[in-house]
């Protein structure tokens, strides 16, 4: 019997674990226009996951894996990348984002990227 509960308890604490990635949702969701000066000019935010878009290509896919304090930590993959492995043990590429809300559909990311460089993006719906 004690052997059952500690199997049990360690599978669901395992369970917890792995899936405590994928529970994190972004503030915001929807197609933004870009207004400053940066190298995408359109920002498509799902409630996981945001793509990044040139000249109405896609040339970016970033997926949310945590948040910390309000600053979301996301996985750079590869553009059009559709899902992550959340419980891969694994080197990830990285970026932080933290969301303000500036006005009614109105906000400023401020990017930190894998290399350390900082980027503040304004977005408009």
């Amino acid at each position: 019997m004690k052997k059952t509960n500690s199997f049990i308890l360690l599978v669901f604490s395992l369970f917890l674990y792995f899936n405590s990635f994928s529970q994190v949702k972004l503030p915001i969701t929807g197609i933004y226009k870009v207004t400053n000066d940066t190298y995408f000019d359109k920002v498509e935010i799902k409630e996981h996951s945001i793509n990044t878009y040139q000249n109405d290509k896609l040339i970016g896919t970033f997926f949310v894996l945590e948040n910390v304090n309000d600053i979301y930590i996301f996985e750079v993959t590869k553009p059009g990348t559709t899902s992550i492995d959340y419980t891969a043990n694994r080197d990830r590429k990285l970026m932080k984002i933290k969301v303000v809300k500036l006005d009614e559909n109105e906000y400023n990311f401020v990017i930190t990227n894998p290399n350390g460089t900082t980027e503040n993006v304004t977005l408009i719906k």
